[in-house]
């Protein structure tokens, strides 16, 4: 892959973490060892399949491995001179969420919360993004000696957004696994949101906040801004991911096939009213590779961020020096 950065070299494809995706499930390869200067010979490896799908079994951790392999000879290639260095490990469901994650004295960040699937790595995302209000909201409750769970209830709604928008994308990539025009389409919507949460985390940063400034914590008001911390386009287009995950979700039940749900995924994409006209080239279906850097760097796309913040009514948090 050839960079869009003058001052990076081409890298392989194998050289940072790749993905396969199959109907039910999906594998990741990690390698520590993907530069020159590495001491780290390691690849960390592991598959997830979808329980529905594929029940867990009686076998082997190894043996449901092979087994993998046998399935897919085009990956079995990559292991051909692998070996194992630890015991093999096989799990259950991964999935799991608290009742609640507020308590007298108590705030339970994301992965001690809840996990939905590592598809996305949205783990130190999520908790990122919950981090900065909580301790904002902490000082306050310093302040005022208000400690009730009820001060922290909306932090808990937001971190439940969180939670049940990773759980949407995740679901909705698995059915969309089984083929490649319906992938292909719902990747472009992880990507638009992707690009949503980092902007909203650029807005973040440009608060400047640092360690041990428990005065401008205490201060900011973060309540009327934290559906925005969302990457689900609250406060731009309200219904579109909810509208997306509905498409997929018409293909599972049968009620559509797949190119139709794709075409549909891509039509919505196509008019997008919160976003440049074919942002990114998400909306060329012939688009399969984006160079995100080169974007982010024009003038139009500088100009929506502009407006999109405008919007959100988040300027004075940017432009504070």
């Amino acid at each position: 892959m050839r960079s869009s950065q003058k001052n990076q070299d081409e890298i392989f494809w194998y050289q940072g973490t790749l993905h396969h995706v199959f109907d039910g499930g999906w594998m990741w390869v990690i390698p520590f060892n993907n530069h020159q200067r590495s001491t780290n010979p390691i690849c960390s490896v592991g598959v997830n399949f979808d329980s529905r799908r594929f029940p867990k079994t009686n076998l082997s951790a190894e043996k449901e491995f092979q087994n993998f392999l046998t399935k897919f000879p085009d990956i079995a290639i990559q292991f051909e001179d692998a070996k194992p260095i630890r015991n093999w490990v096989s799990t259950g469901r991964l999935q799991y969420s608290s009742s609640s994650c507020r308590g007298e004295r108590f705030f339970l960040l994301p992965h001690a919360a809840g996990f939905v699937d590592a598809l996305y790595s949205f783990g130190l995302v999520n908790t990122c993004t919950i981090i900065v209000p909580l301790a904002a909201r902490i000082m306050k409750a310093i302040g005022s000696n208000n400690y009730t769970k009820e001060h922290f209830a909306d932090l808990e709604n937001l971190q439940q957004k969180l939670f049940d928008y990773n759980d949407n994308l995740v679901n909705c990539s698995y059915i969309a696994f089984s083929d490649y025009n319906l992938w292909d389409a719902w990747r472009r919507i992880w990507i638009l949101g992707s690009s949503m949460r980092q902007w909203k985390a650029g807005v973040q940063k440009s608060l400047k906040i640092n360690a041990g400034k428990a005065k401008e914590l205490s201060t900011l008001d973060f309540e009327k801004n934290l559906d925005y911390l969302t990457p689900s386009f609250e406060g731009l287009g309200d219904r579109f991911f909810s509208e997306a995950t509905a498409i997929v979700e018409k293909f599972q039940q049968s009620q559509l096939s797949a190119n139709e749900a794709a075409q549909k995924i891509m039509s919505a994409i196509e008019v997008i009213d919160f976003l440049p006209p074919n942002y990114l080239g998400l909306a060329d279906v012939a688009n399969k590779d984006l160079d995100v850097a080169s974007e982010f760097g024009s003038a139009e796309q500088k100009r929506f961020l502009f407006l999109i913040l405008l919007r959100l009514g988040m300027l004075v948090s940017v432009l504070e020096p």
